[in-house]
Protein backbone atom coordinates (compact mmCIF):
# COMPACT_ATOMS: atom_id res chain seq x y z
CA UNK A 1 0.00 0.00 0.00
CA UNK A 2 1.17 3.74 -0.86
CA UNK A 3 2.59 5.53 2.46
CA UNK A 4 1.07 8.74 2.47
CA UNK A 5 2.01 10.33 6.21
CA UNK A 6 3.53 13.35 4.29
CA UNK A 7 0.02 13.48 2.54
CA UNK A 8 -1.56 13.98 5.97
CA UNK A 9 0.74 16.17 7.25
CA UNK A 10 0.62 18.64 5.17
CA UNK A 11 -2.86 18.25 4.34
CA UNK A 12 -4.67 18.50 7.40
CA UNK A 13 -7.85 19.02 5.85
CA UNK A 14 -7.95 15.31 4.57
CA UNK A 15 -9.38 14.07 7.93
CA UNK A 16 -12.60 15.41 7.25
CA UNK A 17 -14.19 13.61 4.15
CA UNK A 18 -18.16 13.48 4.90
CA UNK A 19 -18.71 16.46 1.77
CA UNK A 20 -15.88 15.86 -0.33
CA UNK A 21 -16.27 11.77 0.06
CA UNK A 22 -19.63 11.85 -1.70
CA UNK A 23 -18.53 14.50 -4.48
CA UNK A 24 -15.51 12.33 -4.94
CA UNK A 25 -17.60 8.91 -5.15
CA UNK A 26 -20.42 10.84 -7.32
CA UNK A 27 -17.84 11.45 -9.93
CA UNK A 28 -16.07 8.13 -9.68
CA UNK A 29 -19.92 6.73 -10.16
CA UNK A 30 -20.11 8.61 -13.63
CA UNK A 31 -16.77 7.09 -14.72
CA UNK A 32 -17.02 4.25 -17.60
CA UNK A 33 -16.83 1.22 -16.08
CA UNK A 34 -13.84 0.25 -18.39
CA UNK A 35 -11.87 2.99 -17.18
CA UNK A 36 -9.28 2.39 -14.80
CA UNK A 37 -6.42 5.00 -13.12
CA UNK A 38 -2.87 4.13 -12.33
CA UNK A 39 -1.91 5.45 -8.77
CA UNK A 40 1.83 5.33 -8.23
CA UNK A 41 3.01 1.90 -5.99
CA UNK A 42 -1.07 1.14 -5.98
CA UNK A 43 -0.88 0.21 -9.54
CA UNK A 44 -3.80 0.27 -11.80
CA UNK A 45 -7.37 0.77 -10.31
CA UNK A 46 -10.73 0.25 -11.74
CA UNK A 47 -13.53 2.72 -11.05
CA UNK A 48 -15.17 -0.03 -8.70
CA UNK A 49 -11.62 -0.30 -6.62
CA UNK A 50 -11.57 3.56 -6.80
CA UNK A 51 -14.96 3.47 -4.79
CA UNK A 52 -14.39 0.93 -2.42
CA UNK A 53 -11.06 2.56 -1.36
CA UNK A 54 -12.75 5.67 -1.00
CA UNK A 55 -15.32 4.60 0.85
CA UNK A 56 -13.31 2.98 3.30
CA UNK A 57 -11.20 5.93 3.65
CA UNK A 58 -8.25 4.24 3.75
CA UNK A 59 -4.95 6.02 2.78
CA UNK A 60 -5.07 5.62 -1.06
CA UNK A 61 -9.26 6.65 -0.74
CA UNK A 62 -8.06 9.59 1.19
CA UNK A 63 -5.50 10.30 -1.60
CA UNK A 64 -8.05 10.10 -4.48
CA UNK A 65 -10.44 12.80 -2.52
CA UNK A 66 -7.26 14.59 -1.79
CA UNK A 67 -6.08 14.82 -5.60
CA UNK A 68 -9.62 15.43 -7.14
CA UNK A 69 -10.59 18.36 -4.55
CA UNK A 70 -7.28 20.10 -4.66
CA UNK A 71 -8.56 20.18 -8.59
CA UNK A 72 -11.37 21.41 -7.93
CA UNK A 73 -10.02 23.87 -5.81
CA UNK A 74 -7.52 24.66 -8.15
CA UNK A 75 -10.45 25.86 -10.35
CA UNK A 76 -12.17 28.11 -8.08
CA UNK A 77 -8.75 30.11 -7.58
CA UNK A 78 -8.64 30.68 -11.34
Amino acid sequence: MVHLQWYNDYMPWIASLSDEKQIVLARLETMPSNMSLSIGGAGSLSKWDLIEHVKKEDELGKLVVGVYMAGLRSFKER
